[in-house]
This record gives C-alpha cells, sequence and structure tokens, in this order.
C-alpha cells in the first residue's frame, strides 16, 4: 500500500498537470495543422493546373510557417518553467486593488476626456459595466 502511494503521488502524471507546455502542445498542432492545410490546398492548385500559384505557395508558405514556429518556440517556449513543487514556496502575488479600477474613476484623475471610450465606439458595447 505505501509504494503505491508513493507512485501516485511522485511517479504518475497527473491528468489536469500540464507541466506549462500545454501553449508549446497547442501551438505545434496549429501550426502542423497549418502546414497539412497548405499542402492540400497546393494539391488542389496542382489538381486544376495552377503550377506557379501551386509552387509560390509551397515555397513561400512553407518557409514563413517554419520561420513563425521557430521565433514563436524561441520566444514564449523555451524559457524557464516552475513546476508546482516550486510555485508553492514562493511568496504570493499581490495586486493592488486601484488596478480593477477604471483609470478616468481613479482618485486623483485628471478626468475624464471625450476620447475615454474610442476603442468600444463602433461596438455599441458600454465602456464601464457592472
Amino acid at each position: 500500500l505505501r509504494c503505491c502511494r508513493y507512485a501516485v503521488l511522485y511517479f504518475f502524471e497527473r491528468c489536469y498537470e500540464s507541466g506549462g507546455r500545454l501553449f508549446e502542445r497547442v501551438f505545434s498542432q496549429l501550426v502542423f495543422s497549418l502546414f497539412i492545410f497548405e499542402a492540400f490546398t497546393a494539391a488542389t492548385f496542382f489538381a486544376n493546373s495552377a503550377w506557379t500559384q501551386g509552387t509560390i505557395m509551397l515555397v513561400t508558405l512553407t518557409i514563413y510557417l517554419y520561420e513563425f514556429h521557430k521565433h514563436t518556440v524561441a520566444r514564449f517556449v523555451d524559457t524557464i518553467h516552475v513546476d508546482l513543487f516550486s510555485a508553492v514556496d514562493m511568496p504570493p502575488a499581490t495586486v493592488d486593488p486601484m488596478m480593477y479600477i477604471p483609470p478616468a474613476l481613479r482618485h486623483g484623475c485628471a478626468g475624464w476626456y471625450p476620447e475615454v471610450g474610442k476603442a468600444w465606439e463602433a461596438w455599441n458595447a458600454n465602456v464601464y459595466t457592472i
């Protein structure tokens, strides 16, 4: 019984814990599906005797997709990952409650200005909602 408990706690992987690798897996699968989409689109071009379009698409898009994947992996995936056991020992994060108040409503603010809701103007959305 003791060895089973040890195996459950320290050997088996929990289904809810990805170890910080969820983005890497989803992103790689998404880029792979884009490669498949590119191949099938090129095959459609070639089947319709559009040799120039298919060749240009295969040459340029494959290079851009590969470079995009390489850049994103280097920027976001190849970083330091902290496991949950180390995260438990870290001090708790504190966020100033004033960060949740809109800038125009904060104490000491210069006040309302005419361009305050410019980003939401065309969407018929309220600037501040409860």
